[in-house]
């Protein structure tokens, strides 16, 4: 399942000549995702689907177009459970007795 990250924003003052980069995502975890920037509000993204189980940060960070970060970071986690194996029926094999 993908799972989409939406980042809510608010704004504030930094000295003259401050150029806005975007927001820097970071997930950590079990699996590699790389980091992303996103430039334009609304800030969203899709992780991609196939995360390893397990528990996952998320950082966002608005950064300055030289990659300073502007402001405070804010964080948020979840879960990716294990898939549940079960097994289904695929055929039916009938013998008779003769």
């Amino acid at each position: 399942m993908n799972r989409i990250i939406d980042i809510t924003t608010t704004q504030q003052s930094f000295p003259e000549g401050t150029v806005a980069g975007g927001v820097l995502v970071t997930i950590s975890g079990p699996s590699q995702v790389d980091p992303q920037t996103l430039h334009a509000a609304p800030y969203s993204f899709t992780v991609p689907a196939g995360l390893a189980a397990g528990d996952y940060t998320v950082t966002a960070q608005a950064i300055d177009e030289a990659r300073v970060p502007l402001g405070a970071a804010v964080n948020t986690s979840f879960t990716v459970a294990p898939p549940v194996l079960v097994d289904v029926p695929q055929a039916i094999a009938v013998a008779v007795a003769a």
